[in-house]
């Protein structure tokens, strides 16, 4: 069995706890966009993936949308660099299913009808200020999971 590099292995175990907590703010903010962005997403978000889930707020909140439920992720890392300019690759499929948005005023469907809710993400993270973050995060809707 090949050895595994430590470092490697603890960077990737740093990052996709970055990685859960960017999910875990942004499920919290989409849930609430009347409420602005908290901390958590700036301790997990850098960037345009913090600017990203920043302006689907405030398009939620504009068209009287929440997001209700959780997704589902299976991350898997790649070209982990560690050290002070750390990055990695994190793509995901992630399962939307039972994280859908609604109107907050009449509880119906906000979701574009046949909509696959199965989708590859693919997120970099980035070492910054002493910890990993998550510096984009890109869904590919055309390349369902």
């Amino acid at each position: 069995m090949p050895s595994v590099d430590p470092t490697i292995a603890q960077a990737e175990a740093a990052i996709l706890e970055a990685y859960q907590g960017y999910w875990d703010a942004k499920v919290a903010a989409f849930s609430d966009p009347a409420s602005d962005p908290g901390a958590e997403l700036e301790q997990f978000a850098v960037d345009q993936a913090f600017a990203d889930v920043a302006s689907s707020v405030f398009t939620f909140r504009r068209n009287g949308i929440k997001v209700t439920g959780a997704p589902v992720l299976s991350p898997t890392v790649s070209e982990i660099v560690t050290g002070s300019e750390g990055s990695a690759r994190i793509v995901d499929c992630v399962d939307g299913s039972q994280w859908q948005p609604i109107y907050v005023a009449t509880g119906e469907p906000a979701a574009v009808p046949g909509q696959a809710t199965r989708l590859t993400t693919t997120s970099t993270a980035y070492y910054y200020v002493d910890h990993w973050t998550i510096r984009t995060s890109e869904v590919d809707r055309g390349a369902p999971c």
